[in-house]
């Protein structure tokens, strides 16, 4: 198979060594891209590259010439963000694309990246994408999800992930495509999660010492807590009120009835 260039990043070399030239200075300080393959041919791509700030409107640019006119094209959704400029006085900019289908996977970057072999009945990914700039770029990072990996020359990072870290070859893995049993599984473990969550938070709750509940409420001829009468009550004797709270008739001394 026949590798071609990434289009996007051959602009960018080339500005890059224009500003290389005039400033000797390294125009791409590092570049951050990740791919996610999802089911029934969704993806989406996102790339961030962090210049010097008199590089960050010609690469925006860049990328707006390069990939909007090919992304209508192809139904693909693009966005470009000039980020805000970071701590070490660098401007990150964002290219971001979702789409449908890997033909379109394919035309958008410019190359082969995904294409499909039917092995035992089921479709496996093969993974293949060259970044000509890195050579350009102080550090470079590429993250691939999908399916379950089953190789790659990158670095494993779980059994859907799969990156490369300042990789100056051709980056390749394979992966069975992602179905509706992969996603099940993991919302089953999440399930699984959640309830073995509230199901401890209920044991610890039933373990803690109950207060008692006994019903506080007034009875009449009862005293309550502060040691009065739930209601006025006349004196025997002289047949004067005696106050709630008293036991005894303020007026003879007679005991309340």
């Amino acid at each position: 198979m026949i590798l071609k260039p990434n289009r996007f990043l051959e602009r960018i070399i080339l500005m890059g060594l224009l500003f290389f030239f005039l400033s000797g200075c390294l125009p791409i300080i590092s570049i951050d891209s990740e791919m996610q393959i999802g089911m029934n041919e969704a993806w989406n791509f996102s790339t961030t590259l962090v210049v010097d700030p008199a590089m960050a409107d010609a690469t925006v640019l860049g990328i707006q010439q390069q990939y909007i006119g090919t992304a209508q094209q192809l139904g693909i959704t693009t966005n470009v963000t000039k980020l805000p400029v970071d701590q070490a006085g660098h401007v990150p900019v964002k290219l971001t694309a979702v789409g449908r289908g890997y033909g379109s996977l394919n035309r958008f970057l410019g190359q082969d990246v995904i294409t499909v072999t039917n092995t035992s009945g089921k479709r496996i990914l093969n993974f293949h994408f060259v970044v000509p700039a890195n050579f350009l770029a102080q550090s470079t990072n590429f993250t691939l999800h999908g399916g379950k990996i089953l190789g790659y020359n990158g670095e494993f990072v779980n059994d859907t992930t799969v990156r490369w870290i300042n990789f100056y070859a051709v980056m390749t893995a394979q992966m069975e495509e992602p179905s509706w049993i992969d996603y099940l599984f993991w919302a089953i473990v999440a399930l699984g999660a959640v309830g073995a969550t509230a199901g401890l938070v209920f044991l610890i709750n039933s373990l803690k010492p109950r207060s008692s509940n006994k019903a506080r409420y007034p009875i009449p001829g009862v005293p309550t807590l502060t040691g009065g009468y739930t209601a006025n009550k006349l004196c025997r004797k002289c047949k004067k009120p005696i106050p709630v709270q008293s036991v005894f008739c303020p007026r003879c001394g007679t005991r309340r009835p």
